[in-house]
Parts: structure tokens; C-alpha cells; sequence
């Protein structure tokens, strides 16, 4: 009796040093890099502190008129909050944020995407602006929101 106990006692704790393991290593799989969130977070406080010129170092467009919008009517980021990020592919993650623009009573969920290009971390805003070579094929759709407008209609503000 004594020795079928012990064999159940070493049977359950190798099944518990075996899924620990496992949980470490999804852990450790889809953790967010420090050097991304530290990124990331510097250019929400660039954005959030200085001008357009502050964050453009930041930025990659895919869609020149993107820049050219964003650069006419450039507001502050006034809160923030990461909600949650999402690992596409080992070049590329999405983080969602909600955003409060200067002036603006509400805010709204934005998926901005960090990439790497070759060693160097640019942000995406918006899934259009993601080029092939980091997007690898991945479905990007779920970041579209329905109501938007494709990428080749701008809509600027009138002012």
C-alpha cells in the first residue's frame, strides 16, 4: 500500500514540474520584449508632450496621405490606456490602446502595430500601414474596423 502511494506522490509531481514547464514556456513565448513596450511607451509620451515633429521618427506609413493628414492636424495624445497586446508574428505586434486626443471628450480604441524593420522598431497606426514584408500574410481585416473608410478615401477635417 505504502509503495503504490509513493509511486502516485512521484507520478503527480512529475505531471506538475511537466505542466509548469509548459506554462513557462507559453508564458515566456508570448511575453512582450522590453525593448517594445519601452518603445512603444516612448512614443505614446512624445506623442502626448510634443509635436508632430516629436513622433515622426516613430511612424512608418505605407499611405503617404496618412502622414500628410497626420501631420496637418496633429493633436496630442491627452490619456492613454494599453489595453492589451497581440503577438502577429515574430516581426510584428499589435497593441491596443485607448486614446483621448486633446479636445476630444471621448476617445476611442485605436490597434497600433510595432514592427521591426531589420533591427530598427517603427509604429503602424491602423492595419493599412503595415507592409507585406512584416505582415508575412497574417489577417488583418480583424483590425478594421466595420464603419472605416478604405485606405484610398481622406476624409480631412473642415476647418
Amino acid at each position: 500500500m505504502i509503495c503504490i502511494k509513493k509511486i502516485a506522490f512521484y507520478v503527480v509531481s512529475v505531471l506538475i514540474v511537466i505542466i509548469i514547464f509548459f506554462i513557462n514556456i507559453f508564458i515566456i513565448k508570448n511575453s512582450v520584449p522590453s525593448n517594445i513596450t519601452e518603445f512603444y511607451q516612448d512614443f505614446l509620451t512624445a506623442f502626448s508632450t510634443g509635436t508632430y515633429a516629436d513622433i515622426d521618427p516613430y511612424i512608418h506609413y505605407e499611405v503617404p496621405e496618412h502622414k500628410s493628414l497626420n501631420e496637418s492636424y496633429f493633436l496630442n495624445i491627452e490619456n492613454y490606456k494599453i489595453q492589451s497586446w497581440s503577438k502577429i508574428n515574430d516581426k510584428l505586434w499589435e497593441v491596443t490602446t485607448f486614446v483621448q486626443l486633446t479636445g476630444d471628450s471621448v476617445g476611442e480604441e485605436c490597434y497600433h502595430f510595432i514592427g521591426n524593420f531589420d533591427g530598427t522598431l517603427k509604429v503602424m497606426i491602423g492595419p493599412y500601414n503595415i507592409p507585406e514584408e512584416l505582415s508575412q500574410g497574417a489577417d488583418l481585416s480583424i483590425y478594421i474596423p466595420s464603419d472605416a473608410l478604405p485606405p484610398d478615401v481622406i476624409v480631412f477635417p473642415l476647418s
